[in-house]
């Protein structure tokens, strides 16, 4: 039951199936656990990268913030979000600048935050999650780059994250 990486869950998916075991996935968010990784005994459910992207990256592409940077963690759910949102910014008439990737469990943040400031990008994309996401956007506020003139666009945010944030941080 469960594996919370999309990296860990995608070789838990193939293992289980090669030996015809049950797999239920409901943390991992790579949009490939439900489609080409997608097993007759796998069940993937909650969320995944393209609902993510939909919902977000529209905002992104349609609004007055047409161009996106993308701060992006080095394995699978990052990846998978950040194409996934791109293509959903592209469609929608935005434009993505680039991006920075950055290792799970990363602690130091000001380099990729200053690669996304010097962008001139309207919106910096946080294709991340958990802890790293937690930094990213601390470390962003230690550098008064929220509130700022480029705004946050944390992807997979979830209520826990704001808590432990505090308000002040995630408002803008």
């Amino acid at each position: 039951m469960d594996v919370s990486g999309s990296s860990e869950a995608l070789l838990v998916q193939r293992y289980a199936d090669t030996r015809h075991k049950i797999v239920s996935l409901s943390a991992p968010g790579a949009l490939r656990l439900s489609n080409e990784g997608c097993t007759p005994t796998s069940i993937h459910y909650v969320f995944d990268t393209r609902a993510i992207a939909r919902t977000v990256g529209q905002r992104a592409g349609r609004s007055r913030r047409q161009q996106l940077v993308f701060i992006t963690v080095d394995y699978s759910f990052g990846y998978d979000l950040e194409n996934d949102t791109t293509d959903v910014v592209e469609q929608a008439g935005g434009k993505v600048l680039g991006h920075a990737r950055h290792p799970l469990d990363n602690s130091d943040f000001s380099s990729h935050l200053a690669r996304a400031r010097q962008s001139k990008a309207k919106v910096i994309g946080l294709a991340d999650a958990g802890a790293d996401m937690a930094g990213a956007i601390s470390q962003a506020a230690k550098l008064g780059m929220i509130p700022g003139s480029q705004v946050f666009a944390a992807l997979a945010l979830r209520l826990n994250t704001v808590d432990s944030l505090g308000l002040k941080t995630t408002k803008a």
